[in-house]
C-alpha cells in the first residue's frame, strides 16, 4: 500500500515529465496536492456508500470481483459525488487516491468497497 505524501509526489513528478509542472514546485504542489486529496477521499468515500444503498447490487463472482459484495458503476459513484460537491478533475483524484490506498477496488466500470472497509461500516 502506499501513503498519500508518495502518491502525490509520484502524481506530481509525472506533471513534470510532462512538462506542465516546474520541478522547483514540487515540493510545494505535493503538500497542496496531498493536502486536497485528503480532504477529498472521505467526501468521495460518503458517496460511494450513498450510490450503494441507493443502487447497488451483488454481482456474480468472477476472477475480479469477489462474491458478496455490492457494486455500484463508476458513472454512478461520480453522480452521487457531483451531488456532494466533487467534480471531474476532483473525482478523478479521489477515485486514484481510494484505489492506490486499498479502500475502493475496480474493475470493468463497476466499483465496490474492499472487504475490510465493509466489515467497518
Amino acid at each position: 500500500m502506499i501513503d498519500r505524501a508518495t502518491w502525490a509526489s509520484i502524481k506530481l513528478r509525472d506533471l513534470a515529465v510532462q512538462g506542465k509542472l516546474w520541478p522547483y514546485k514540487i515540493k510545494e504542489e505535493v503538500a497542496r496536492y496531498s493536502n486536497r486529496t485528503a480532504e477529498l477521499a472521505p467526501i468521495a468515500m460518503r458517496a460511494l456508500a450513498i450510490a450503494l444503498d441507493e443502487s447497488g447490487t451483488t454481482v456474480e463472482p468472477s476472477d475480479h470481483i469477489p462474491g458478496n459484495v455490492r457494486v455500484v458503476l463508476v458513472k454512478q459513484w461520480r453522480s452521487c459525488a457531483s451531488s456532494n460537491g466533487i467534480e471531474g478533475r476532483e473525482f478523478d483524484m479521489a477515485f486514484a487516491y481510494l484505489v492506490n490506498r486499498g479502500d475502493v477496488s475496480a474493475w470493468g466500470g463497476k466499483v465496490w468497497l474492499q472487504q475490510n472497509e465493509v466489515d467497518q461500516a
